[in-house]
């Protein structure tokens, strides 16, 4: 089974990432920023990275330094996926070693696409199985990511637009934390409920955007 080192600090984010990977069959990983993802690789050495690049304590860039320096990780795959989308970074990404720099929104078939490409191995683009599970997980992923295309799609084909995951979180509400408005604003036109309550903070989604600054 590949292995997949995830390093992302947001964790809604890296826990439906992590989702969506397990369900494509990989085995994850998870850690919150790059010092954390040292210690994991100390114990470990997975098949590839996935690494978000401004964190805490070490940021992405500092990861992939100190697994370019190491004999025994030097080799490793590593992909940053990350908001920034900038030409100076992404060239910094290349002159430290990266394999590919991917920006924020992806979509599930890019990031298969990507780690197909950097393990040299076919990863199955097979669509996922339409059952409630899978479409909310994507649904979730979607609004996180501010993938407008996805979040049609996936919304197109769940019966509930506030399906929540295990923790209570809806799509609306995985939008507003990652400040993404215009799919928030999207959820908003297909029903999707901003008096809710965001099950850490006990705030109305709605309530929680104003608080954010966000124009809701």
């Amino acid at each position: 089974m590949t292995e997949i080192l995830l390093v992302e600090d947001d964790e809604s984010l890296v826990r439906l990432l992590g989702a969506l990977l397990e369900q494509e069959g990989f085995k994850v990983q998870m850690a919150t920023n790059g010092d954390r993802a040292l210690r994991k690789l100390e114990k470990w050495l997975p098949d590839l990275v996935i690494c978000d690049i401004q964190m805490p304590v070490l940021d992405g860039f500092g990861l992939l330094k100190e697994v370019r320096n190491n004999e025994h990780w030097k080799q490793l795959p590593f992909i940053f996926l990350t908001g920034i989308e900038s030409e100076e970074k992404r060239e910094l990404s290349k002159q430290l070693g990266a394999d590919d720099y991917l920006t924020k929104p992806i979509n599930r078939d890019q990031l298969l696409q990507a780690i197909s490409l950097r393990l040299g191995k076919q990863v199955s683009l097979t669509s996922l199985n339409s059952n409630r599970s899978d479409n909310r997980l994507l649904l979730h992923l979607a609004a996180a990511n501010g993938d407008l295309e996805s979040l049609k799609e996936r919304a197109a084909q769940v019966d509930d637009i506030d399906m929540t995951d295990a923790q209570g979180n809806t799509a609306l509400m995985f939008a507003i934390m990652m400040r993404q408005v215009e799919a928030a604003h999207f959820l908003m036109r297909q029903g999707a409920n901003p008096d809710l309550r965001h099950p850490a903070t006990g705030m109305r989604i709605g309530a929680m955007a104003r608080a954010m600054g966000l124009d809701f």
